[in-house]
């Protein structure tokens, strides 16, 4: 015999239908909006240090494809910070899911279909190909003639899509817990007590 389950409250409830769609939202802002500013970010960036004669000895293709993470993972994390402050939902927390599962599934299938009839391809390959410096992208046609080896847009679109979901989330978690107002008020604490401490060790070597 099932046990009775208590019905539902009527602002659980709403929650609850309303989380495929907070979901939605917050995969759209992760793999979306942070995927396109980090990509921009990291061309300014490039852009600005050769202006100011950096001596960058690699086209801004390869610029992107050894730092591009970096930036991801910066504005991910900030940008998952505010969204939580504006649309506080649990399902902030799981946007990593789909871009992870989606990795997963390439690799494997990346793995197999480079691979011969009898042997696949090494994982050390396929971590390459999406993690290292197996894959690389360009930013224009010339500078695709100019690399000198095949180019693919994996770590670009699936691997970035992954990078930036799990800074998004990363970032709203931290908003949640309250991780930096309680660790701005740890500091500010031991700034107060260094600043009490002070004058008593001054009036201790007066008295010695």
């Amino acid at each position: 015999m099932v046990p009775f389950a208590p019905p539902l409250s009527s602002g659980r409830r709403s929650a609850m239908s309303f989380w495929p769609v907070a979901f939605i939202v917050h995969l759209i802002i992760a793999v979306g909006i942070v995927w396109l500013c980090s990509l921009k970010l990291s061309a300014f960036v490039y852009w600005l240090a050769v202006q100011v004669g950096s001596p960058f000895a690699m086209s801004r293709g390869l610029f992107q494809s050894k730092y591009l993470w970096l930036f991801q993972f910066l504005v991910g994390v900030v940008t998952g910070w505010n969204s939580s402050q504006f649309f506080r939902h649990r399902a902030v927390l799981w946007v990593w899911v789909p871009p992870s599962v989606f990795l997963v599934f390439k690799m494997f299938s990346w793995r197999t279909s480079t691979g011969s009839v009898l042997q696949a391809t090494s994982w050390s390959a396929v971590w390459s190909h999406f993690f290292g410096s197996g894959c690389v992208f360009a930013s224009s046609l010339r500078e695709l003639t100019n690399l000198g080896r095949p180019v693919c847009f994996d770590q670009l679109f699936i691997t970035g899509s992954f990078y930036c979901a799990v800074a998004y989330a990363v970032g709203a978690l931290v908003q949640r817990r309250g991780v930096l107002p309680e660790l701005r008020m740890q500091l500010k604490g031991a700034r107060n007590q260094t600043k009490h401490m002070e004058p008593q060790e001054l009036d201790t070597g007066v008295h010695h």
